[in-house]
C-alpha cells in the first residue's frame, strides 16, 4: 500500500510546533539574560552596602538559577522546534516527536488550568487581572490538542494514482 504526502493539517500542527517551540526558546535565552542582570544587580548592590562577598554570592546563585531554568527551557523547546521541522518536512521521527511533545505538554497544561480554575473558584477572587494569561494558556493547551489529534489521525493523506 502506498503512503501518500502528508496533509495540510499535519504541516500546521508542524507550524504551532514550531512556533511554540521558538516561543518558549526566546523565553529560555531571556532567562539567561535576566540571571545575568541580576547578577550584576545584586553585585552592584553588595558593593554598595560594603558587604560585596554577600552580594557577589546572591548574584551568582541568581545567574545559576536563571541559567539553570533558561538552559531546561532552551533545551525542551530545540527538540519541540526539531519536531516542529519535522512535521513539516514529512519525517516519521517528526511526527513521533510531535505527538510525544503534544501529549507531555498538553497534559501538564491541562493540569495547570484545571489547577487554576479550582484555586480561582475556591478563593473568590477577581479573575479579570489574569485573563491575558488564561487565554495564551488555553492557546497553547488547543494547539497541542490540535496537533496531537491531527498528528494521530491525519498524518498522511491518501496514495496519489
Amino acid at each position: 500500500m502506498a503512503k501518500g504526502p502528508v496533509t495540510i493539517l499535519a504541516r500546521i500542527a508542524g507550524v504551532l510546533l514550531l512556533l511554540i517551540g521558538l516561543f518558549w526558546g526566546v523565553l529560555g535565552v531571556g532567562a539567561i539574560a535576566g540571571g545575568a542582570i541580576l547578577r550584576d544587580f545584586f553585585d552592584r548592590l553588595g558593593a554598595n552596602s560594603g558587604d560585596s562577598v554577600n552580594g557577589t554570592a546572591l548574584g551568582n546563585a541568581v545567574l545559576d538559577a536563571a541559567a539553570g531554568v533558561g538552559i531546561v527551557m532552551l533545551f525542551f523547546a530545540l527538540f519541540e522546534v526539531l519536531a516542529g521541522l519535522g512535521i513539516i518536512f514529512g519525517k516519521t521521527w517528526g511526527r513521533i516527536l510531535g505527538i510525544l511533545y503534544s501529549l507531555l505538554f498538553g497534559s501538564l497544561l491541562l493540569i495547570i488550568i484545571s489547577s487554576a480554575l479550582s484555586a480561582l473558584n475556591n478563593s473568590g477572587a477577581d479573575t479579570s487581572d489574569g485573563f491575558p494569561i488564561v487565554v495564551f494558556v488555553v492557546g497553547m493547551f488547543v494547539a497541542y490538542l490540535y496537533s496531537l489529534v491531527i498528528l494521530v489521525l491525519r498524518w498522511r493523506g491518501a496514495a496519489r494514482a
